[in-house]
């Protein structure tokens, strides 16, 4: 009796309330836990391990092509989910842009597993922060994508949260359309550690999130500002490439 009233309860909701696919409109059932259909899940690129032991790319080799030549001196560790193209791109554009937060279930319960297979498995984490915007941005924006899954990875990992860990000291144009080297002299000097943390962090082992790597411009100049203060740092994102 349970079940069938249980079964009449949903076909209801789903009449009531139906639900659809982030991506492609497609009606989805309520019993699917995100607002992605099978379909489209399907098409979302992984970035498969092994990783390349600086940017994170898959790679059978210890360093990537882009990475191997470089002597940046930077102590860049980063790791990302997803190919940044198709449909995560698009996802992750709405996620940033239109405060599309029906897809951070999905994103976080993906990072939780990516994490715990792939990194806690080998690095014991002290803390979990995330890269800052600059206070105007984040005014304009209403809300920090990285923030935001940095407090849904902590939950779920149960790894304590250091909130404005970071400081965006430098209002900076959007690095999309700058090139590599553009994007590195962007970034320099943009961030600050928030002193209120300097003991906290001292030989501590960090997790810093992000939505998406591209070139490791801003990943590597946090990772140098925590350095300062004694702090290792691992950079998690979403997507890359």
């Amino acid at each position: 009796m349970h079940t069938l009233l249980s079964n009449a309860f949903k076909a209801l909701e789903e009449i009531i309330q139906p639900r659809y696919c982030i991506f492609c409109m497609n009606k989805i059932p309520v019993k699917e836990v995100h607002f992605i259909c099978q379909d489209c899940k399907s098409k979302i690129k992984k970035n498969p391990p092994p990783f390349c032991n600086r940017c994170g790319k898959h790679t059978y080799s210890k360093l990537c092509r882009e990475c191997l030549p470089k002597d940046t001196g930077d102590h860049l560790k980063a790791y990302y989910l997803f190919q940044y193209k198709g449909l995560i791109q698009d996802g992750l554009q709405k996620f940033k842009y239109r405060r599309a937060l029906s897809l951070l279930s999905y994103l976080s319960e993906e990072l939780d597993l990516f994490l715990k297979e792939e990194i806690l498995s080998f690095e014991k984490i002290d803390f979990i922060s995330y890269v800052p915007l600059h206070r105007r941005k984040l005014k304009e924006r209403e809300f920090n994508q990285a923030e935001i899954l940095a407090k849904a990875i902590s939950k779920r990992v149960n790894i304590p949260l250091l909130k404005k860990l970071l400081l965006r000291k430098i209002y900076t144009p959007p690095q999309s359309n700058l090139s590599k080297e553009e994007r590195r002299i962007n970034i320099e000097s943009a961030f600050k550690v928030n002193l209120k943390y300097k003991n906290t962090i001292r030989n501590s082992k960090i997790l810093l999130i992000d939505d998406i790597i591209t070139t490791g411009s801003t990943a590597a100049e946090c990772i140098k500002e925590l350095e300062r203060l004694g702090s290792k740092t691992i950079i998690l994102a979403a997507a890359g490439g």
